[in-house]
This record gives C-alpha cells, structure tokens and sequence, in this order.
C-alpha cells in the first residue's frame, strides 16, 4: 500500500477533573519491506537445579525489522506442555500488532520432565509471525534454546526383607520380599535382580510399567522363597544381599548396593543323649585282668550340627574310645539326629572283683555352632558274679616211733581258688591238742587275693589215745570272709598218721586166802589185780572166775569201768564159799581170766590161785539089816528081804562106793543112791536091798 496509518493515542490525568485522551494519525507511504526477528532465551528460574519439575522461564523477543506494520503477529512454540504463556504487546488494546521497530516479549513457563532429565537437556525452538500491509505473512523462527538439566545421578537401592514360615527349624521356609526403588534422578531400564544365595527361587517382580524400567522414584517390588538349611540353623540366621543393576539413561550401568537382609533361623536348642552299655568281654570268667566291654551312644538330639563331640569314661583305666561316625571324614560333627557310637575297655581289678560290680559314667560334649558346650552324662555297671573258694590241704610226718609223746609236724597249704579277696583267713584243725597253726602269709596277715596261697605248719604229740586208735586222723578246715557273704569253709582230707603198733597185754595177779580151816561152808577171799601192762588202753575189760560158787568180782577201776591205759591197774576181789568137793579135792584150784578189747584184737591174761581145803577123814559106815518077808514062817524058799544101809560120816565125798555080800544065794543088791551111783557126798546115805531065798540048810543052821 506504501503507507503507514498510524494513529497515536495519548491519555493523562489531570490534577482534578476527567482523564485526558487524545489521538492523531498520519499516513506515510513507504516501500514495504517486511522484516522480523525473534530471539529466544530459557532459563531455569531461581532455586532450580534443572531436575524434573523445576520450570524454565522462556522469553520470545520478537522485534519488527521491516518497514510495514505486523499485525496478527502470533508466537508459535511447539513444545508441549508450556504453562503461564504470555506475550506482552507493545499495545495490549492491539494484540497482534507489531509496529515498525518494535519489539514484543512473549513469556512461557516450562515444568522439566523426568525425560528432560534423562535426556540432559531441553532443545526449544519458537516460531513468531505477522500480516504484513500487502496481506502476505512474514515469519520468522527463533534461535534454538538448549537448556541443560542437572547433572545425572542414576541410583538404583533393593530393600529385602525375610519372614520366617514356623519356627525356623531346618525346612522351614522364608518368604522374601524385595523392593527395586530408582533413588536417582535419572530413568534406569534393563533392571534385573540378582540374589546369589544357593536354593533361593528366581525373584517375581512386579514392575510398575514396563518390565525392567523404573523412573526415578518409581519402585518394583518382588518376591522369592527359601527353604532353610542345617548349616542355617547352625549359623543362627540366613544372611544374603539382593543387588539391582540397570542401565541409566545418561551414567551407564547403575548397580545397587546389596539389599542386605538377615533372618534369625530356630534359636539353638542344644542338647544330646547319651548312653552306656557295659558287659564282660566274651569269654571272661568275672576275674582281675578280664576285660569289661563298654558300649557308648552319643546321638544329637538338638536342631543344630555339634562339632568336637568326644566322650570320655570317667573310670581311670578305661581306654581312650574308638569311634564309628556317622560320616568318617567328619570325626567329631554329628547332624542334628545323628548318632556316634563307640566303644572301650576296661581291665577289672581285684577291687572291681571283691566289690562284685563295676560301674562308671561317660561324659559327652559337643559344640554348638554358638553358645555353651553342651554335656550329657551315662551310667552302666557290671556285675561280677562272685565265686569264692577255698582249698586247703594238709600233711604230716611223725618224728620217732609213734609212741605217747612223739611229735607229728603238720604242713597246710590254704589256696584262694576264687576271684575274689579272702579276709579273715584261718585255718583250724580239730585234733585236740594240735598247736595253733603258723602261717607264712604272702602279703598281709589274714589276706589271700585270688590265686594266693598261704603256708602254715603246726604240731602235735601222740597221746595214749592215738595209739590205742593206732593212728592219728584229722581234718583241718581253713576259712575266710569274701567281701560279701558269709564266711565260706574249706575242709582237707582226712590224714591218717600211723603211730606205734599196738601191743596190747594185760598182767591178772590173784590170791586166795581160807577163812577158817578150809572146810565146807569156810569163805575163801579171791584178791585179783588187773595191770595194762601194753603200749594201747584196753576196753571192755571184764575179769571172769569159772569156779562154780564164786562171787561175782567187785572190781576198782583206776577211771572208767572197764578201762585201763597202759600202766594202769584194777583191783578186785570176791569171796567162795569151800564146797564138799573142794574138800573132796583138798584144795581149790581156778584161773581168773582179764579180757578185753584193743586195737589189734582181743586181750586176755589169766591168773591161777590155789587155797587147801581141810585134811581129807574119810568114812564109811555100813549098815544091814534082813527080816522074813511078811507073812513068812520061815520055810524054805521064803524070801528074807536084806536092807543096807551106806553113810558117809566123813569129811570126803565118797565116790565108786560098792557093796557086796558074799551070801551065796543072795540077790542083787538094788542101792538107791542119793545122787550118782556110786557116790555118797558127806553125810549122804545110799539103802541098798536084796533077797534072799531061804534053803534048808539056813532053816537046819
């Protein structure tokens, strides 16, 4: 058009009254030549560092460089997401109008975003334009404005934590949770999550957008499982870090620091069992030097490993023990449930013996992966059957002939044949008179351990009833006290000493002295003596007379009835009353006779005494006497009946007494004896009777 219209308007205000306006306008023609500039600055207002959400202040300084006016000039900035846009026109009534030379201030806020960031900068390029006069549009673009954001900081952090399922036993499982936060200022992609520890499941993870991508501040969350081991449990906790890596958008690979979570596992529970066994060795017979066999077991009945587990007998002596691990390259470690067993020997003493048991207890440790050595203690015994014995022997030799008074020397031996101690040990024989044994003790008096024997001897001198017997028989019986029990016996054989043969002999003294002149109805009075004149006592000894009529012995025992030692003498006496035939004899003649019993039989000795009677008067007397028989006349052949009478009127008994009587013609003679015939004790009548038948001579004569 080649003019300018241009209207002025001016306003004021005076002291008093209305506001002043006024206005003017002129028209200038000039070539049109279209020009505009636009120069464009940013930057990030007061206290921002440039990270997201600090805004950048934006000034689009848009000036007319033509010669024509601009009008519906506008401002075109294609970033998006400006705020608080403003254009500050030379004439806020004609927005849009630009005069000649003038310039306009366009203003735009920006909010950083988290791309801006990640990116590092912001790059903006506004665009300005107008209407010119001839109805054309000048434009013109601005300088690109780069605005740098704060440095990057990339920065991934993993929080883990650990929730134990049950108690926390072996088995148990934990249930882990992780959280992935971006704690920089920049986006990070390419996240994974990496837990090393053994047996844990592959992390779940939950992203908040894309997988493996966290803007700053945005955080994935996730989730694993574990199943809790021994050595956990040993170790008290599972302890296991989670690390996050990434790359950032500006900084490279980012890498957190381990998410580091520690789950207490079961608290210990420390403890073991043990137990004992004990048993004599096979074979052993429960003596001194047996070996006892001791049994171990040692099981871990806590919930966690022990290490350094050894047991240890308490009973000195006992050896060190041998073991049988559950894991032989592992000595020493026992899992929770298992056992060690082992085993050691003992060699019995003579004390263990005589006590009649062994008992002792083991002592177990372990170690547990924390805390206090844990112990546990066992008993066993065995019992020994005690057996105890004795024997005991015996001998004797005699010094000299065996007589009363000669000496036998006993020698004992008195052997402990069992397996325990003897105390008290004796040793008694029961021959009287034998002389208390003198031991020679192996160790101490009164002692024997098992397998000792002890020698003793003692005397003794042979008394007369050794010798009646014809030997000397004894037992000794040894005794001792075991450590329990009664007091046990042991009795030697019988020994027989022979002593002197026996010679046994008994000397029989008798008198007879006659109480008046030695006729019939006088007493004669019998002294005896009975000596033992032998080397044995004599029994049963009885002192006989066969003299009819005698009385019976009155005898005077030196002791008991019927017995003599040697040396020793009875006396006795009876009495005898003189009978018609000892008279008839003229003297009395009989042997008494000792008898009685010895060792080697019967002894008997006899003695003969002779007492005279009175001096022999013999005497007869005859006497006859004859008469007719009755009735008769005295014719011939009558009978004349003879009576004849026979007495001894002497002081002899009379014996193959006859009578004859030469009449011839005459009978026998028929003699009535008082006793045998033929024989007329003193003062005794035999009748004797014939017949005589008359003749005529005696009738003549």
């Amino acid at each position: 058009r080649g003019f300018i219209d241009n209207e002025a308007a001016a306003t004021a205000d005076p002291a008093r009254g209305d506001d002043l306006a006024r206005t003017a306008s002129a028209q200038v023609t000039i070539p049109q030549t279209p020009g505009l500039s636009a120069v464009k600055t940013g930057v990030i207002t007061a206290g921002g560092i440039g990270q997201v959400g600090d805004v950048i202040q934006y000034e689009v300084v848009a000036t007319n460089t033509g010669n024509v006016t601009i009008t519906r000039g506008g401002l075109i900035d294609p970033m998006p997401n400006l705020f608080d846009l403003s254009i500050a026109w030379a004439d806020p009534a004609q927005p849009g109008r630009v005069d000649v030379g003038e310039s306009v201030v366009g203003r735009a806020k920006y909010r950083l975003t988290q791309a801006d960031v990640d990116r590092g900068f912001i790059d903006n390029t506004a665009q300005v334009g107008g209407d010119v006069p001839d109805g054309t549009r000048v434009n013109a673009f601005t300088n690109t404005v780069r605005v740098q954001t704060v440095q990057p900081v990339p920065s991934l952090t993993v929080d883990k934590t650990g929730v134990v399922v049950g108690e926390g036993g072996a088995g148990a499982p934990i249930e882990y949770g992780f959280v992935i936060r971006n704690a920089g200022n920049v986006t990070v992609s390419g996240i994974t999550l990496a837990d090393p520890m053994p047996g844990l499941s592959a992390p779940v993870i939950d992203w908040p957008g894309a997988d493996g991508v966290l803007a700053p501040g945005q955080q994935a969350t996730a989730s694993a499982a574990y199943t809790i081991t021994q050595a956990d449990v040993d170790a008290g906790a599972v302890a296991n870090a989670a690390t996050a890596t990434g790359s950032a958008s500006r900084g490279g690979a980012v890498a957190s620091d381990p998410g580091i979570e520690t789950v207490l596992t079961q608290g210990i529970q420390a403890s073991i069992a043990v137990t004992k066994t004990a048993a004599l060795a096979a074979g052993a017979a429960g003596v001194a030097g047996d070996l006892v066999e001791w049994g171990y077991t040692l099981r871990n009945t806590s919930n966690v490993t022990l290490t350094g587990v050894t047991l240890a007998d308490r009973l000195a002596g006992s050896t060190a023990p041998v073991y049988s691990w559950p894991d032989p390259a592992a000595p020493g470690v026992l899992l929770p449930g298992q056992s060690v067993t082992a085993t050691s020997q003992y060699a019995l003493t003579q004390e263990d013996v005589d006590r009649g048991s062994v008992a002792s207890a083991v002592d177990g440790i372990g170690l547990p992966p924390r805390g206090a050595d844990v112990t546990g203690e066992a008993s066993a015994s065995v019992v020994i059957a005690a057996r105890p014995s004795l024997t005991a022997t015996k001998a004797s030799e005699l010094q000299g002939a065996g007589q009363v008074g000669d000496r036998i020397d006993y020698a004992f031996t008195v052997t402990n044949g069992g397996n325990v101690t003897l105390s008290l040990v004796d040793l008694e024989d029961a021959l009287g008179g034998v002389t208390d044994p003198t031991f020679e003790w192996p160790g101490e008096v009164g002692i024997l351990l098992p397998g000792q024997t002890v020698d003793a001897t003692a005397q003794y001198m042979v008394t007369q009833a050794d010798v009646d017997r014809g030997s000397v028989t004894n037992i000794a019986t040894a005794r001792g006290k075991p450590p329990v029990g009664d007091i046990i016996t042991s009795s030697t054989d019988s020994v027989e000493t022979t002593v002197a043969p026996a010679a046994g002999e008994l000397t029989v003294g008798k008198t007879a002295s006659v109480d008046g002149d030695g006729a019939v109805g006088d007493q004669v009075a019998y002294d005896f003596t009975i000596e033992n004149t032998g080397n044995v006592t004599v029994t049963d000894v009885t002192l006989t007379d066969p003299l009819p009529g005698i009385s019976t012995p009155v005898i005077d025992w030196p002791g008991d009835p019927g017995v003599l030692a040697p040396g020793e003498a009875a006396t006795a006496t009876a009495t005898y009353a003189i009978a018609q035939a000892d008279v008839d004899a003229g003297t009395i003649t009989n042997t008494a006779t000792a008898t009685g019993s010895a060792r080697g039989g019967q002894v008997t000795a006899s003695a003969t005494a002779t007492a005279d009677t009175a001096i022999p008067a013999p005497a007869l007397t005859v006497a006859k006497d004859g008469a007719l028989e009755a009735g008769g006349v005295g014719t011939v052949g009558e009978q004349v009946q003879y009576s004849f009478t026979l007495r001894n009127t002497g002081n002899q008994t009379l014996s193959a007494v006859t009578l004859t009587d030469p009449l011839p013609g005459l009978g026998e003679i028929v003699i009535d004896w008082p006793g045998a015939d033929g024989v007329l004790p003193v003062g005794a009548t035999a009748i004797g009777r014939a017949s005589y038948a008359l003749t005529q001579e005696d009738i003549d004569a």
